[in-house]
């Protein structure tokens, strides 16, 4: 792994031999006098592709994709985390864009669709990589031959994949009781909240990252989702026992409603105001329940793949079909645009088939009249 004043090196299969000519030049560590990106680091492929980006959401999206390849790339390798996590939030900026050919991203591609993550999903993430590709091309780091090659990766067609998975009300259990069992009282009531909201409400993770403590109001939840759609979700009994259990911890009443937990015992003690605290990367989500499924004995269970957390939301949309069946409730619930989106998140199995086909029977025969 490099440092910050170099470049990672690009090995996905095999290494890849640094050409002089091409390097990118190290991302200045300085800002002009207004805070803006300066000429060197407008040099890097992946500042210069964010910097032609308008500030928002959109932006926002494709620095967390990037960042994620980045991840992915290099646990594939086999590189500890911290390693990345050595060079700052955005090591994006530290890697090797620009080296990569087709072979790499086929391999990305592919470590892209193992996540099981939603078609949508991937794409954004191939999306984000052909972007920083033409960047680098258009900054002269790679011919448009080897940029064309490079970017020559399909996209997922949501119709040849169904993402998401059956969540038995086994597995959730095990996980709330590996959450309880954790010895530091701050995480373990915090997990069990956002587990709670996941599975109990169907929330996204980055809506669940994105939560202030005054969206709660001890009924219901106001969700703020894509697009800018606001929806409020009235609450069950377990999922707020879980959210007052923490709240009633860290007694906050502003800022974040899920923070550090390390900074929790701080926040309980009036030491830290929760206000000053950051929010939850969406990313960390996927940690958590990592972290939880470690210590069951799930993964030892044949054929069983670790829980992500769109799966709960598929759960949730599946069980509440089921429970309803009115798809437009459902998509209001799920803050979907389009009820035909709700109604792909169904993850019932065929025994629901088969149950929605008993009782359908066929009138008697009936002799034609003479």
């Amino acid at each position: 792994m490099s440092t910050p004043g170099e470049v990672m090196p690009v090995v996905v299969g095999r290494p890849v031999r640094r050409e002089p000519s091409t390097a990118v030049p190290a991302a200045s560590a300085e800002l002009d006098v207004h805070g803006a990106v300066t000429l060197t680091d407008l040099r890097n492929p992946y500042l210069a592709y964010l910097t032609s980006l308008r500030e928002g959401p959109s932006a926002d999206t494709i620095r967390r994709a990037l960042n994620r390849i980045v991840e992915l790339h290099a646990a594939a390798r086999g590189l500890p985390r911290r390693q990345l996590t050595a060079l700052g939030e955005e090591y994006g900026r530290f890697f090797p864009w620009h080296q990569l050919r087709y072979e790499h991203t086929l391999l990305l591609a592919q470590t892209l669709k193992d996540q099981r993550w939603a078609p949508a999903t991937i794409n954004k993430h191939l999306a984000a990589l052909r972007g920083v590709l033409r960047t680098a091309m258009l900054l002269g780091l790679m011919t448009k031959e080897e940029q064309e090659r490079a970017s020559a990766i399909r996209d997922v067609d949501p119709s040849d994949a169904r993402a998401g998975r059956d969540v038995p009300d086994e597995e959730i259990a095990l996980l709330l009781g590996a959450a309880a069992a954790d010895p530091k009282e701050a995480f373990a009531l915090r997990d069990a909240a956002i587990l709670a909201l996941l599975y109990g409400a169907g929330l996204r993770r980055a809506e669940a990252t994105a939560l202030q403590r005054t969206d709660y109001d001890g009924q219901q939840v106001t969700v703020y989702g894509k697009r800018g759609r606001i929806r409020t979700l009235p609450l069950g009994p377990d999922v707020r026992h879980h959210l007052d259990a923490w709240l009633s911890y860290t007694g906050h009443k502003r800022g974040p409603l899920f923070f550090s937990a390390r900074q929790a015992p701080s926040v309980r003690a009036g030491t830290v105001q929760a206000a000053d605290l950051a929010h939850l990367k969406p990313d960390t989500i996927e940690k958590i329940l990592d972290k939880l499924i470690a210590r069951t004995d799930l993964a030892a269970r044949p054929g069983y793949t670790n829980l992500n957390p769109h799966d709960c939301r598929h759960a949730f949309i599946s069980d509440r079909l089921a429970a309803t069946g009115d798809v437009s409730t459902v998509q209001r619930l799920a803050g979907h645009a389009n009820p035909a989106t709700t109604t792909g998140y169904d993850r019932r199995g065929p025994d629901t088939l088969r149950e929605a086909m008993h009782g359908r029977t066929l009138p008697p025969p009936r002799p034609p009249a003479s």
